[in-house]
């Protein structure tokens, strides 16, 4: 049987494997981009570095791990998962969590994001071939003991009935904020811009929506915005810019752009690709209450919560909609 420590080593190989990049992760790399244009090279790369520093890095491992005494124990309950796809790797917490905590499981990907999880399964493998004993890449979960799923709001619909029956981690839209004072320096607007513009803003902790104080001067934040007008090279992008460019101006509603990104007033958190929601505050006590208590926020950027240009690196630490996995796992048996 495979033991903490084997894993932690296992890991540890991952890690080394995601940095080195040999020819058969450049492959799995090349080809999720054909797959998906969403997943540029450029991102498929970030979101790797985050990983090996937020979830493979070894001391976060094993301060990790220490806190689940129970983790060596055999878990019997068999797991089904529909994993997450909006972002290059998003299923990879569940699935290193599965892996740790030693439960069987069904995995379902995502038909955006097969490439990468399944190669990195298949190395996983070659260094722990017992993990194919009870970590399956399946079309359907089926006869689980329980399920976790990922998708929005309409799924999550179709989730709940499906999966009403059993103990269940059902995870919906959430998009993430940031709240300026006017008092930010150029730097810190420019690790704003890379909150906003990473994956496109598709993942939950991509922020979305702004909140200003009011009469805020936006002149430096749109020159920041600048850094990635070479997305607008790409057509999945700039077709999206110029679509809610059109709306914009066929309904006459105020906007601010640059060549990339456009920036309108609206009470909504969850704004579409190229685009960016704002909304001004007179009182930053009050609102900071009212987003503690918003269950569409994964995560507030600012001076006082997570940092500018942090949003998008979690660690194991950083439970997906708060929720543990390994206690939900736990308490199953």
């Amino acid at each position: 049987m495979t033991t903490i420590k084997d894993k932690i080593t296992v890991l540890q190989k991952l890690r080394s494997f995601y940095i080195e990049s040999p020819p058969n992760w450049e492959i799995a790399k090349k080809r999720a981009f054909e797959h998906n244009k969403l997943f540029i090279p450029e991102f498929i790369e970030v979101a790797i570095q985050n990983i090996i520093k937020g979830y493979l890095d070894q001391e976060i491992l094993l301060s990790f791990i220490s806190q689940y005494p129970q983790l060596s124990k055999t878990k019997k309950n068999k797991i089904g998962v529909i994993v997450a796809g909006n972002i290059p790797l998003a299923g990879f917490y569940d699935f290193i969590i599965l892996y740790l905590s030693d439960a069987p499981a069904q995995l379902k990907l995502s038909s955006k994001d097969t490439m990468l999880l399944t190669e990195t399964f298949n190395q996983i493998q070659t260094w722990d071939p017992e993990i194919s004993n009870r970590l399956f890449i399946v079309d359907r979960p089926q006869n689980c003991d329980a399920y976790i799923t990922n998708g929005n709001n309409l799924s999550s619909n179709y989730f709940h009935y499906y999966f009403k029956k059993y103990p269940h981690i059902l995870r919906t839209n959430k998009t993430s904020v940031a709240i300026l004072t006017g008092n930010e320096t150029m730097k810190e607007l420019e690790q704003l811009t890379q909150d906003i513009f990473l994956y496109f803003g598709l993942g939950c902790r991509s922020v979305s929506k702004l909140f200003v104080p009011d009469g805020y001067n936006f002149t430096n934040f749109l020159q920041c915005c600048k850094r990635y007008q070479h997305l607008m090279d790409l057509s999945v992008y700039k077709n999206n810019y110029d679509y809610h460019l059109t709306l914009l101006l066929m309904d006459k509603k105020p906007y601010l752009e640059t060549e990339a990104l456009i920036l309108t007033e609206s009470k909504e958190l969850f704004s579409p690709i190229s685009q960016v929601y704002y909304t001004s505050y007179s009182s930053y006590t009050d609102l900071e209450k009212s987003l503690a208590t918003n269950t569409h926020i994964q995560a507030i950027i600012s001076k006082n919560h997570i940092p500018f240009g942090q949003a998008q690196c979690p660690s194991l630490f950083d439970f997906p909609d708060g929720i543990d996995i390994i206690k939900f796992i736990e308490q199953l048996q």
